[in-house]
């Protein structure tokens, strides 16, 4: 909304503000030039009235500055070179963002941190401008890893930042058995074997404390096959389920619209504010104490009931459920509602590709 800023000179000056907050015109930024001298800003569209209204009241007046749309070209024109830096800037780093320049890690052991970086070279995700499909090769070759449990590939600038979470070296050490277990009742989607031979293949079910990696296999004609250890990664779908209540209605506070009101007082003026929530900015204008121009935005405040339907409130928990999880590789997600007496039983359910082992 364009304004513009007026120049009164004349006695009586809050006289004047009242006859024009009682026309409905807002006058705002109020400045005291000298004894008799003040400038104020009004809006634009309102600029005909204001100027009849100090005809009347016999006030000599002139305008200062005033905000139009050929203003402000004509001001953007006089800044055509910074607005064209501005956009330069804009475009380079725009395109810029999604250049790579290298690869940090978190890693607390230097091999691990070696072979993250290695991975990163084998990959190409090292330097340049790189898809989603390229993140997700470096995620998968970093998972791959002995000593890798979870990891994360996210972009920090110009940088990949890969998190990692490692194993323990006791914990390595314990890996380096005869068989890998599952963690999970999983249906099998991906096995990655280090060492040792895969004792399931994708599709197959398997439920906690199955073997999924071992260091020995009978082969067809009665040989055994041996490997030093049983050691990999083996990736599974997980069914996550969580069962809650809720309630048909909710309360609620809700605000209005914030309104704004400007009004002359005699001394301090405390509104209401049992039944509203008030911002009041004091002293806009000051010329003979306790006179005061007070502008003041107010906001009213109610508590009301919200019914929500079943399907709203169960969609609302079930991504606050898969946020929970992590968003992370998820391949189905539904959930069921059983109206009760004041309320609804809702049985979420989430399945995952994770790792199992």
């Amino acid at each position: 909304m364009f304004k513009t800023r007026i120049e009164v000179s004349g006695f009586n000056l809050p006289r004047l503000l009242f006859r024009l907050a009682s026309s409905g015109i807002t006058a705002t930024d109020v400045r005291r030039n000298g004894e008799n001298r003040a400038t104020f800003c009004i809006y634009t569209k309102e600029c005909r009235k204001t100027f009849a209204i100090l005809k009347k009241m016999c006030y000599n007046y002139r305008i200062v500055e005033s905000d139009t749309l050929f203003s402000l070209v004509k001001n953007a024109a006089k800044r055509c070179g910074y607005l064209f830096g501005f956009a330069a800037f804009c475009c380079f780093a725009y395109f810029c963002s999604n250049f790579v320049l290298g690869v940090k890690t978190d890693c607390e052991s230097e091999e691990c941190a070696a072979d993250v970086l290695k991975a990163a070279d084998d990959t190409g995700t090292a330097f340049g401008f790189l898809s989603d499909d390229e993140i997700s090769a470096l995620k998968g070759k970093v998972l791959a890893l002995e000593a890798v449990t979870d990891a994360q590939v996210s972009r920090k600038g110009n940088y990949l930042f890969v998190s990692v979470l490692e194993r323990s070296a006791p914990h390595r050490e314990a890996q380096r058995q005869n068989v890998v277990v599952s963690k999970r009742d999983a249906a099998i989607t991906k096995v990655v074997v280090n060492s040792g031979f895969a004792a399931v293949r994708a599709g197959d079910r398997v439920f906690e404390g199955a073997p999924l990696i071992v260091s020995e296999r009978q082969n067809a004609d009665g040989t055994t096959s041996t490997a030093p250890y049983a050691s990999g990664t083996v990736y599974g779908e997980v069914v996550y389920r969580k069962s809650i209540y809720a309630p048909a209605e909710t309360k609620t506070t809700v605000y209005s619209l914030p309104t704004a009101d400007t009004r002359i007082s005699f001394g301090d003026f405390f509104p209401d504010t049992e039944n509203a929530d008030y911002e009041i900015r004091r002293g806009v204008f000051d010329i003979f104490l306790p006179v005061r121009v007070t502008k003041t935005t107010v906001r009213r405040k109610s508590v009301v009931a919200v019914k929500e339907s079943p399907d709203e409130i169960a969609a609302r928990e079930l991504d606050a459920f898969e946020l929970s999880l992590g968003y992370a590789d998820i391949s189905e997600k539904r959930y069921s509602v059983v109206p009760m007496e004041s309320g609804y039983l809702i049985d979420l359910y989430l399945k995952r590709n994770e790792i199992i082992t």
